[in-house]
């Protein structure tokens, strides 16, 4: 039976600012700016020796290149890296913003899963128009020494930036369900992991206590600014979420430049399905 570490963090585009929909704002970040960022994130790779760590926000590509990752990649144990590009940067001239799994072990069957996207849009103050990002998921296939176990990995939309209701829309959270249904009883633990911008992720989707438990418990947003709005106690917008097959001994939640916390999972992975749920 052996342990893992898994993450998952909003990096915020790799740009350490406030911003929001309803004023508008234009970033640029300087390379320095960036760089404080990544150094950020390699020192806490580093120092927390997470074996998995899935990024969302992250800067997929910048003037088609993907040195951001490669940056990572050089820096850390985490050599292995799979990316996903889902909408253009409001923050970074030309860049290509997504979701990516970075891994010490290789990472293999990786498909994406699009979410509905639901189309909304908001005029912010500055006449600057926003809309709904395209979002999803990547399930990856990851051998752990002798184990093997499935990894599926996202960011939803987040609806309170165009004061819309994310219970509104359960068809945009649809395909977190389905991945979940169609991966347990294969014979191997799932661990589904990421941002999926909603505090009651359960009651949008009934069934999917059915087959994935959350093990991430409490707020996993920095208290502060968010979307233009003050909260005091942060917010439950991460998920971790384990078949029976999938044991969390220990969870962590760090906070940096980010609205959101880097949140760690140390997970104990078994052949024998005990009742979690």
């Amino acid at each position: 039976m052996n342990e893992i570490i898994i993450g998952t963090w909003n990096v915020s585009e790799c740009v350490s600012t406030q911003w929001d929909v309803r004023t508008g704002i234009t970033v640029d970040p300087s390379e320095e700016a960036i760089l404080a960022c990544l150094s950020e994130i390699v020192r806490l790779i580093n120092e927390t020796g997470v074996d998995v760590l899935c990024l969302q926000e992250f800067p997929i590509t910048q003037n088609g290149s993907d040195r951001i990752a490669a940056y990572i990649r050089e820096h850390t144990a985490l050599c292995h890296y799979h990316g996903i590009d889902t909408y253009p940067s409001f923050l970074m001239k030309n860049g290509q913003i997504g979701i990516c799994i970075f891994s010490k072990y290789p990472l293999t069957q990786c498909d994406y899963h699009p979410f509905v996207n639901p189309g909304i849009t908001k005029l912010s103050r500055s006449g600057k128009l926003y809309w709904s990002f395209d979002k999803g998921l990547i399930t990856a296939h990851i051998t752990h020494r002798d184990q093997c176990f499935t990894l599926v990995t996202g960011h939803a939309v987040s609806f309170s930036p165009f004061d819309a209701r994310a219970e509104d829309y359960p068809e945009s959270f649809r395909e977190i369900e389905n991945r979940a249904k169609a991966l347990v009883g294969k014979n191997e633990p799932v661990v589904i992991i990421g941002d999926f911008n909603t505090e009651n992720l359960f009651s949008i989707l009934p069934t999917l206590g059915d087959y994935v438990s959350d093990r991430l418990p409490g707020a996993t947003t920095i208290p502060g600014l968010m979307e233009g709005e003050v909260f005091d106690g942060g917010r439950k917008l991460d998920y971790c979420l384990v078949t029976p097959d999938v044991t969390v001994t220990k969870t962590e939640k760090i906070p940096n430049f980010s609205d959101h916390f880097l949140c760690l999972c140390h997970c104990r992975l078994s052949e024998e399905v005990s009742d979690v749920l």
